[in-house]
């Protein structure tokens, strides 16, 4: 009986999600604005992590997002996502890792998919993370919509990167960000809940294609703007995502794809242009 309950509550509350997108966009959007630095790290958006060269050779790790990729409450890219995630899976692997990272405040999975995924192959990544939060529910995503975007980003970067490890970050733990008011919070993390089922479906059909964990939402891991993480709460996340994705790694570099399609085609145009 009472799982029968709670599969009905989930039921009400994912039909009652679909029409109040709009409400809960604008009030995160709000609660950003408000409580926000506003402003992305300043410092290099790439660095290395010296390993030792005996244990295999360096990785190459590519960072795309948004802020929660970004570290808009931290002061340094190298103490946000990319920097901290690369000295975690240095310190795992003990192989160099030299990171960079192609971010911006605001950023929607479309800018990703065509300003960003067609120059990837520049950086020849051995290693991308795709962390995009609580902007994919701003800008009013259904599952459906967010499945489809993200096939064509993981295709494109099959195309332009090879078959290289992809990990997609879940959504942000919203159930847990007090900085968002009730019940606005609630909804909106039905809507996540159901935003990352629709990614999982997207890395169920795809080889070496990661559905890695969130950032936690507890006292000291979040930044001053309450939805984002803190210094620490990036090295704790980066620490648990180094731990799911090192299984994926081999000591394998990165190896040109095969050219042809249609983010090779915009490549050749830009350049030639």
């Amino acid at each position: 009986m009472g799982s029968e309950m709670a599969r009905s509550a989930l039921s009400f509350a994912l039909r009652a999600v679909a029409p109040l997108r709009k409400l809960i966009a604008q009030q995160i959007r709000g609660v950003l604005h408000r409580n926000s630095q506003g402003a992305l790290p300043s410092g290099p958006r790439r660095g290395v992590v010296s390993g030792d060269p005996q244990c295999g050779p360096e990785i190459r790790l590519l960072v795309m997002g948004d802020s929660t990729a970004g570290g808009s409450e931290v002061p340094t890219f190298a103490l946000s996502l990319a920097g901290q995630l690369a000295s975690a899976l240095g310190g795992r692997t003990r192989r160099s890792v030299r990171w960079a990272i192609l971010t911006r405040g605001g950023i929607t999975a479309e800018t990703l998919l065509t300003k960003y995924v067609p120059w990837c192959a520049a950086e020849r990544p051995d290693l991308i993370v795709i962390a995009l939060g609580a902007n994919v529910i701003i800008a009013r995503q259904s599952p459906a919509a967010w499945k489809e975007q993200l096939t064509r980003i993981v295709d494109g970067l099959r195309e332009t990167c090879g078959e290289i490890p992809i990990v997609l970050t879940s959504m942000p733990p919203i159930a847990r960000l007090e900085a968002i008011p009730q019940p606005v919070r609630a909804l909106a993390a039905v809507q996540a809940v159901r935003l990352d089922a629709a990614a999982r479906s997207v890395t169920r059909k795809r080889r070496n294609v990661l559905m890695a964990s969130s950032y936690l939402a507890r006292s000291g891991f979040l930044g001053p703007d309450g939805c984002h993480p803190s210094v620490a709460g990036y090295a704790e996340w980066s620490a648990r995502l180094a731990g799911e994705i090192a299984p994926f790694l081999t000591e394998s570099a990165w190896i040109p794809p095969a050219r042809g399609g249609p983010f090779a085609s915009a490549l050749q145009s830009a350049a030639s242009s």
